[in-house]
């Protein structure tokens, strides 16, 4: 997994075939979580210092600016770039000449540490929902369960959420849906998932009871990265109205 090859899957310069492939070596390497996302950060680093290619920083708006998460993780890498800029510019006294400079990302790849900080910033449009995961076999492939809380934010933000990591064999997941406190009750619901890149999934949804309702995704249909699942109740006359907030989740 060479550097060269992340930029172009994630500029989709890849061929389909190519980008399926990249994944399932993605899914088979234990550290490519941090590897990718020290990446990343560097290849925002390089579109916000203008040192990309002009068909790169086409492809960069085009192909990468696509949702809003990722428009988020730009605007956090601008904001740590200008603090480490005005930061260099403080001198007490004269000094030797500065050894060639490190990028704000190479700084960050130097400790363990601090690498972590790169993945953190790589996951920044997550936000935290309050939740368990279990895994049951129930028949061929193997059903998968995930209890979220509601989040009354409209995009994903501060610490990590619920990581899910289904094996190949995974038959659909169950992702149980805990309404928020007294909501009232409706004829029916329908959700809407949208992952990272802005694709969006209608999931089946039923009725659990008052407080739950669950929605059943195939496994096949999730791709590996962050999600937003949004719920609508439907009344008995056809009118449907926004459950308030977002459910989020990862799929590692």
């Amino acid at each position: 997994m060479t550097d060269q090859r992340i930029i172009a899957y994630l500029l989709e310069e890849l061929p389909p075939e190519e980008a399926e492939r990249f994944e399932e070596e993605c899914f088979a390497a234990e550290d490519w979580p941090g590897e990718l996302a020290a990446v990343e950060g560097e290849l925002i680093e390089d579109y916000l210092r203008g040192e990309l290619t002009p068909e790169r920083r086409r492809r960069f708006e085009t192909q990468y600016l696509t949702t809003a998460a990722r428009r988020e993780r730009v605007r956090m890498v601008a904001a740590l770039l200008r603090h480490s800029d005005e930061a260099a510019k403080v001198t007490l006294a004269p000094a030797p000449p500065p050894p060639p400079r490190r990028t704000l990302l190479e700084s960050l790849r130097a400790s363990w540490g601090l690498r972590t900080a790169v993945v953190s910033l790589a996951l920044v449009a997550c936000v935290a929902a309050v939740g368990w995961w279990a895994t049951r076999e129930r028949g061929p492939g193997g059903v998968y369960e995930l209890t979220l809380n509601v989040s009354s934010s409209e995009r994903a933000a501060g610490a990590r959420p619920t990581g899910v990591r289904l094996p190949r064999e995974a038959g659909e997941l169950r992702i149980t849906l805990l309404l928020p406190e007294g909501h009232p009750p409706a004829a029916r619901y329908r959700a809407e998932l949208e992952d990272e890149r802005g694709r969006v999934t209608a999931p089946a949804v039923t009725p659990n009871d008052s407080r739950a309702v669950t929605a059943t995704l195939p496994a096949s249909a999730l791709s590996r990265g962050s999600h937003a699942l949004k719920l609508y109740a439907v009344a008995a006359d056809g009118v449907e109205h926004r459950v308030p907030g977002s459910y989020f989740f990862i799929i590692e």
